[in-house]
């Protein structure tokens, strides 16, 4: 059996297990999506789409499932049937209402914290972005990048540097550039500029006298936490190196080794480290589309 095989029984056993937490299981249903998307693979198809449409019969949906709108876009984008469509725009409304609610003004208030704030960040702004380029004629880019730019502010005056910070930010920026169009090229360049900065932020804090910190220890020594974060690097690296955000000349290596690095360290850890599983399989998603290019 060769690795596609093996991470995609793995990850339809764990969506199917009952026990899992909706918030874990749609993280690996998003996962699940990403890797057909780079692999093309029938058995990945079809669980992806058997949730899409166990979704599409919902009438409501909550906080905790707001990771499956870019599922529900990807389908409606691959099959153009409206019933995905209705989903999307119900599950739009459930996150204006959260913009014109807590969420807005969340990051101004004092009882924000810097990893909740980037934890609803990347819950929300891909898919808002997704839903705005496909949509809603771009109408809203600027309250998007508005939003970037004060949670940027926010986490600039507020926030001691925090790896797992710094990288689930990192991220939505690269998944949110990945669904925008360049036509408004000013809003573009901002939030590229962004992610940019927040990726070389990043690498600076990892380096320690000209040397990855992560090439330098043993992989025991770190925890799964942090082998997590850094697997959200990784993917972040090799997403910005294949959609020319970063010069592949320059960082891909970089991306490559750290994703080899946290590869050899999920070999030795428990099925149920639900979060370095799940952003491995990103990583390794990811590496598949760039190798592909």
């Amino acid at each position: 059996m060769d690795i596609n095989d093996c991470i995609t029984d793995y990850l339809i056993k764990v969506i199917e297990n009952d026990t899992l937490n909706n918030e874990h299981k749609n993280q690996f249903v998003v996962c699940l999506n990403y890797l057909y998307k780079a692999s093309k693979d029938d058995q990945c198809k079809n669980v992806v789409y058997k949730i899409a449409n166990q979704q599409c019969s919902q009438e409501t949906f909550g906080y905790s499932d707001s990771d499956l709108g870019t599922v529900l876009y990807d389908c409606y984008l691959e099959t153009n049937n409206l019933k995905y469509r209705k989903a999307i725009e119900l599950f739009m409304s459930e996150v204006n209402s959260k913009l014109q609610s807590e969420w807005k003004d969340f990051f101004k208030s004092e009882e924000c914290k810097a990893e909740s704030c980037v934890d609803r960040l990347h819950k929300m702004m891909p898919f808002y972005m997704a839903y705005e380029t496909a949509f809603h004629n771009k109408e809203n880019y600027n309250e998007i990048v508005d939003t970037f730019l004060n949670v940027n502010s926010y986490l600039d005056l507020h926030n001691k540097y925090s790896l797992h910070v710094a990288a689930v930010y990192a991220m939505t920026l690269i998944d949110t550039l990945d669904v925008m169009s360049k036509e408004i090229f000013e809003h573009y360049k901002t939030l590229e500029t962004l992610c940019k900065t927040s990726i070389k932020q990043i690498l600076e804090h990892i380096k320690n006298e000209n040397k990855l910190i992560y090439q330098t220890i043993d992989k025991s020594e770190i925890d799964k936490s942090t082998l997590s974060d850094l697997a959200r690097v990784a993917y972040v690296l090799l997403k910005a190196c294949r959609m020319r955000v970063l010069l592949p000349e320059k960082y891909q290596t970089t991306g490559m080794d750290l994703y080899d690095f946290v590869c050899s360290g999920v070999d030795n850890i428990m099925e149920q480290e639900y979060e370095l599983m799940a952003m491995s399989i990103l990583a390794y998603a990811e590496k598949l589309m760039l190798e592909s290019n």
